[in-house]
């Protein structure tokens, strides 16, 4: 498949058969699985739709081939995994700690059955960052990115019944190809970051974002929109600091820590305001009532928890009684680190904390030594992550996307260390991407 763009990307190139593959693999996890015709449980949920033997056998076959193919390519460049893991060392422990997670689940079956996935996408998140060089990673997002969108506008508009969000109060939402509304306004959102770290502009990038922004607005998630302000005015502050000379970085660096703290402590003290001009209540749409039913069950398994994936089961497992005390079916804690500590204990929580930290730290030590080059990309991920962890379960989601661009994050601020660690094999992907955009 050939492309042709202008400037850094107007240069024609060819998605290598690899490439492609991870195309679909980032659609595939964008989506959580949810293929049209294709939908697990919780995507089916939200429209009051049940699943067919097709959608069973299909969803199992379309995971099979997806985790497959993502095993095949990590054992094809594995010389060059392995001596990357390193620089994923934490998250690559909470990985193992999820899969260990089996020996005390309260369902082993389904804990034992999803872990390897979750492995799968740690692994796929080293393959794509020591794979192929920043630029490169940039356009394999930013083509499924845009498939993505415009296959949200397609099944918006002529399968309303489909990619519409049929929930209580939010019939004219777009979720499209998502399994809900507040998953395509957070695909849209990183796709806005995507667009951000590519270094030149062309028509192509400015319709494409367009296009974005679109689907974004029409998606409704309020969270979305917000995270979509921080991003831009993150990506603003540091094309500020990146043209500060190197004498004063550290004061503005300072300084924008300042304004981050006092913002943040301003959204705290006036949430409620801030809610109520969203449009949403002070409960946050429910969120805060499925908080309380959620944390009893925290202090029952604190330190282990409950086993990935076990926890939520609709109807028939533990989460019943929290799902009866809302009112409404559940299937996460709508927050990210309460549901972290809830599937795999505190032991769990506290390798992820260590490990965003030190991503963070990584970050500050970068920027304070004025290596800025590629810093974005990573940084709008940790940003990403971060704050969406907030009031969306982004880390454990099953097939989910956001685990994956975590350790990308990670690996990718360990950049140099690894090209450093591994030249022969970083050069070959370089030459082999420079030959391809020739």
């Amino acid at each position: 498949m050939r492309i042709r763009k202008s400037g850094a990307w107007g240069e024609r190139f060819r998605f290598r058969p690899d490439e492609v593959v991870c195309v679909l693999v980032i659609m595939f996890l964008a989506v959580q699985g949810a293929i049209v015709g294709i939908a697990p449980n919780v995507a089916l949920a939200t429209n009051l739709a049940q699943p067919t033997a097709l959608m069973r056998v299909g969803g199992i076959a379309s995971q099979a081939l997806i985790y497959g193919a993502i095993a095949v390519m990590c054992v094809r460049r594995w010389r060059l995994l392995e001596r990357a893991l390193p620089a994923a060392t934490l998250a690559l422990v909470l990985a193992g700690w999820v899969l260990c997670s089996t020996l005390w689940s309260v369902d082993p079956l389904l804990t034992a059955r999803r872990a390897p996935e979750f492995v799968l996408a740690a692994l796929f998140g080293v393959y794509l960052t020591v794979r192929f060089p920043v630029e490169r990673q940039l356009r394999i997002f930013w083509c499924a990115m845009v498939l993505l969108a415009i296959g949200t506008v397609v099944v918006s508009y002529w399968m309303p019944s489909y990619g519409l969000d049929l929930s209580a109060g939010h019939h004219a939402d777009w979720k499209g190809v998502f399994t809900q509304k507040n998953a395509c306004g957070r695909v849209m959102v990183l796709a806005t970051a995507v667009l951000l770290a590519v270094r030149r502009w062309g028509w192509k990038k400015w319709a494409s974002g367009a296009l974005f922004v679109v689907v974004l607005v029409e998606s409704g998630s309020r969270g979305a929109w917000a995270l979509e302000a921080v991003l831009l005015a993150g990506a603003g502050m540091f094309f500020l600091l990146q043209r500060s000379a190197r004498r004063i970085r550290g004061a503005v660096l300072g300084l924008m820590a300042l304004i981050s703290v006092t913002a943040g402590v301003l959204v705290i003290v006036f949430r409620d305001a801030l809610v109520e001009a969203m449009g949403r209540n002070a409960t946050l749409s429910g969120r805060v009532e499925i908080w309380h039913a959620v944390w009893p069950f925290v202090m029952q398994r604190p330190w282990l928890g409950w086993g990935y994936e076990a926890f939520w089961r609709g109807w028939t497992g533990p989460s019943y009684q929290v799902s009866a005390a809302v009112h409404f079916l559940v299937f996460h804690a709508h927050n990210g680190y309460l549901d972290l500590w809830l599937h795999t204990g505190l032991v769990g929580l506290g390798l992820f904390a260590t490990a965003y930290g030190q991503a963070w730290l990584r970050v500050w030590r970068r920027m304070e030594r004025g290596q800025m080059a590629e810093l974005l990309w990573p940084l709008c991920l940790l940003v990403i992550v971060g704050l969406y962890g907030l009031d969306e379960n982004t880390v454990l989601v099953p097939n989910g996307l956001f685990w994956m661009l975590f350790v990308m994050a990670t690996v990718g601020l360990r950049g140099v260390w690894v090209r450093a660690l591994v030249p022969a094999e970083a050069a070959l992907a370089c030459a082999e991407s420079a030959a391809a955009a020739g």
